[in-house]
């Protein structure tokens, strides 16, 4: 006789597959907004980790890179500023990454060099357009 199962799952920790997307294969101005789950070793540099994230919504100027990782789990690979972002994130913080293209590192060990460069931004689920109105709403009233 088989025992019922009394544990519900939280969060699955292991065997989920995970898409990934190269830095080199975003364009200018691509959005991904998700949820960190967590972090993963760099297979490159085993002193860096990579970021697991939910992604909750794109927004890429390949749209079938849209379709592909929408509702996937995604391996964003490190990279200077988003670690400096991510690090500052909890575990399902929901989050946006805009990436800002390549820019040539002025100092340190690596100056001269091409980097990745992005935006990380910790967000909450919402309509922006009322949050927006609501504080012109208040500016106008300081005004009179």
């Amino acid at each position: 006789m088989a025992m019922k199962r009394t544990f519900k799952t939280k969060r699955k920790l292991s065997g989920v597959r995970s898409e990934f997307r190269s830095w080199d294969k975003w364009d200018e101005g691509d959005v991904l907004i998700g949820k960190l789950v967590g972090s993963s070793q760099n297979r490159m540099n085993k002193d860096k980790k990579d970021w697991v994230v939910q992604c909750e919504e794109t927004f890429f100027a390949d749209k079938k890179e849209m379709k592909r990782l929408a509702g996937k789990v995604v391996t964003l690979n490190c990279a200077g500023q988003l670690d400096k972002g991510m690090e500052m994130l909890e575990n399902g913080s929901l989050f946006q990454v805009t990436y800002n293209g390549q820019k040539e590192m002025e100092g340190g060990k690596f100056a001269g060099k091409m980097a990745h460069t992005m935006e990380v931004e910790e967000v909450t689920e919402g309509d922006d357009d009322e949050e927006g109105m609501g504080e012109e709403e208040e500016e106008d009233d300081e005004d009179l």
